[in-house]
């Protein structure tokens, strides 16, 4: 059982890959424990056997819940972009906050690559960043 996150909805559909090229997609819409965060994971069911479909989530949920627990971390919000490509991205919306709660600044990470271990020096970078600014 997943401890981690909870499952909101699932849906199965056709999406364009690249090119004329299309994949079986499954949508698995969730909100991670305890923060109770939405995010979704559009996973191609081409590239991944089904029985992988929830060690995936559970995943991305550790790390969005990981992220979360930040001192530094104001809030995350689940969006979609669109690429050059025209293929939809899911991402992260990182909100960072400085020693000063006043100073924050917020950027986008791509969902499946949200990974402590990478983007912690990113959400480092803007913290620091944010108390220069207030030490003016």
């Amino acid at each position: 059982m997943a401890s981690d996150y909870k499952i909101v909805a699932t849906s199965r559909g056709e999406e364009l890959v690249g090119g004329s090229r299309v994949a079986t997609v499954l949508t698995v819409s969730f909100t991670t424990i305890p923060h109770d965060i939405y995010a979704e994971a559009r996973i191609n069911l081409v590239q991944v056997d089904a029985t992988q479909v929830a060690p995936i989530v559970e995943a991305i949920a550790q790390s969005i819940e990981i992220i979360a627990g930040r001192a530094d971390v104001a809030g995350l919000v689940y969006v979609q972009n669109v690429t050059a490509a025209g293929q939809i991205q899911d991402e992260m919306e990182i909100t960072v906050q400085g020693s000063d709660p006043d100073f924050t600044d917020a950027f986008t990470w791509p969902l499946g690559e949200l990974n402590e271990f990478v983007v912690g020096p990113v959400i480092q970078a803007h913290v620091d960043a944010l108390n220069a600014l207030a030490a003016l």
